[in-house]
C-alpha cells in the first residue's frame, strides 16, 4: 500500500514496519500532485496546511489525521497548551479527515494522563510518543478496512494559532514553562472549561 505522508512528524511513524510504502510532503497538497503520486491512503501528522475540499471529495482512499488531543477537545493549533490552560482532557486521536478542522469521525483515541510537573515541551513530546503508539496499534486495521470510524461527540473546543499570543504572560519560559504554571494561570483567570 502506498501512503502519502503529510507533515513533519510522519517520519516518526512505523510505516515501513507496517509494510507501507510512503512518500512525504510538507508543502500544500494539490490535485495535480495527488494525481502524479496516486497514493492508496493519506496520513497527516503535524501538517500545517488545509487540504482542499476538492481533494477531500474526490480522493477515494482513507484519509486520516493524527491529532494530539482527546477530540472533540482542542481542535486546531497547540492542543497541548489549551488542555493545560483550560483543564480539558489530554489525549491522542486518530481520525478521518473531513472538510472541517479536526472534526472528522475518529478511528481510535486514548486519554493520556500527564503530570503537571512536566514542561509544555515534555508533555508535548509524550503526547507525540503516545500518538505514534496509537497509530502503530490501529493503522493497519484502518488502512485495510477492518476498523470503521465513529462520530465525535458534540461540543469540545477549537483554537487558532494566533490565539496563543493572548497568553504570552503565562509562558514565562516559552515551551519550557511548567504545565502547573499554565494550569494555575487558567484556573486563576476563570478559563477552566471543566472542574
Amino acid at each position: 500500500m502506498r501512503i502519502l505522508a503529510l507533515g513533519p512528524h510522519t517520519d516518526r511513524l512505523p510505516l515501513t514496519d507496517l509494510g507501507l510504502q510512503s512518500i512525504r510532503l510538507d508543502d500544500p497538497l494539490s490535485l495535480r500532485y495527488l494525481s502524479e503520486v496516486r497514493p492508496d491512503a493519506i496520513v497527516s501528522f503535524g501538517y500545517r496546511h488545509i487540504i482542499p475540499r476538492e481533494i477531500i471529495s474526490e480522493f477515494k482512499g482513507v484519509m486520516m489525521n493524527l491529532h494530539i488531543s482527546f477530540l472533540p477537545w482542542n481542535r486546531g493549533s497547540h492542543p497541548n497548551f489549551w488542555a493545560w490552560l483550560e483543564n480539558s482532557p489530554h489525549g491522542v486521536t486518530l481520525h478521518r479527515i473531513d472538510e472541517g478542522i479536526d472534526t472528522g469521525p475518529f478511528f481510535a483515541q486514548r486519554r493520556v494522563p500527564l503530570s503537571d510537573q512536566l514542561t509544555l515541551r515534555q508533555s508535548h513530546s509524550l503526547l507525540h510518543d503516545e500518538m505514534v503508539k496509537l497509530f502503530a496499534e490501529y493503522a493497519g486495521k484502518v488502512l485495510y478496512g477492518s476498523l470503521d470510524s465513529e462520530p465525535q461527540l458534540s461540543g469540545g473546543s477549537f483554537h487558532r494559532s494566533a490565539e496563543i499570543t493572548q497568553f504570552s504572560e503565562c509562558l514565562s519560559n516559552g515551551w519550557d514553562t511548567r504545565c502547573s504554571s499554565v494550569r494555575q494561570y487558567g484556573r486563576e483567570n476563570g478559563l477552566w472549561v471543566r472542574s
